[in-house]
């Protein structure tokens, strides 16, 4: 896990790609993921999971917005586009500090439980990874914001570009406003997640308990053998 979260940060930084950039950062939340689940927190793990689909939502119709207004994905030739998408820049904002964990919002409360997972189980030295990863994230989506929203708009494309439709705009702020609704109140969605990851745990644990390591079966049958002959001596 924290391989994939050092690596895909690393990765993001040199990416040009709007898309790519993102698709680096879904690489660093799933990283994520698997350092809660290797502290021994599944809570922690499905509530990074819940979150990370909201924000990473809001950042793909974001840039997909971009890209249709532009028919551009390299943000070296992007720029400006805030003072024709001003909605779709806000909302793309908002996205890339979520998943970079900043308050308010939701990505703040799932990587604080990450990250109390992994002080309580001894892990220290993967909260510090974690914490320096994310702010690694944080710069690298930030610098991707500014640099296709900032700045001066291309005189070529500014009569084309126009702001998103109706329907993705709608879409955008509900997901954003979500992002801050959680990050706010995380306990509206604590209990049933709690009560999920109690269920996957319950199941993992049964499952354990009723398979056989092929181990001990082998012994046990060597065992049998050894007396079914003995009986016949």
């Amino acid at each position: 896990g924290l391989t994939t979260v050092i690596m895909s940060a690393l990765m993001g930084l040199t990416a040009t790609d709007i898309k790519r950039v993102i698709a680096y950062s879904t690489l660093n939340s799933l990283g994520m993921m698997f350092v809660a689940l290797g502290s021994g927190s599944v809570t922690a793990a499905m509530l990074y999971l819940f979150v990370h689909g909201y924000f990473k939502a809001l950042l793909f119709l974001g840039s997909g917005s971009v890209i249709h207004a532009t028919e551009q994905q390299d943000m070296n030739e992007l720029g400006g586009l805030a003072k024709k998408m001003p909605i779709t820049s806000f909302c793309f904002f908002v996205g890339a500090f979520a998943v970079s964990g900043l308050p308010p919002f939701n990505g703040f409360q799932s990587k604080l439980a990450l990250f109390v997972a992994g002080a309580g189980a001894g892990d220290w030295w993967a909260v510090i990874i974690g914490i320096a990863g994310s702010l690694v994230t944080l710069v690298v989506l930030v610098k991707a914001a500014k640099n296709v929203f900032w700045g001066k708009l291309s005189e070529a494309a500014a009569p084309t570009v126009r702001e998103a439709p109706a329907s993705v705009l709608i879409a955008m702020v509900i997901l954003a406003a979500l992002c801050l609704w959680i990050g706010l109140y995380p306990k509206s969605v604590y209990a049933p997640l709690k009560a999920a990851s109690a269920m996957v745990q319950t199941v993992g644990n049964s499952g354990s308990q009723t398979a056989e390591p092929p181990n001990l079966r082998t012994a046990e049958l060597s065992h049998r053998g050894k007396d079914a002959r003995n009986v016949n001596r």
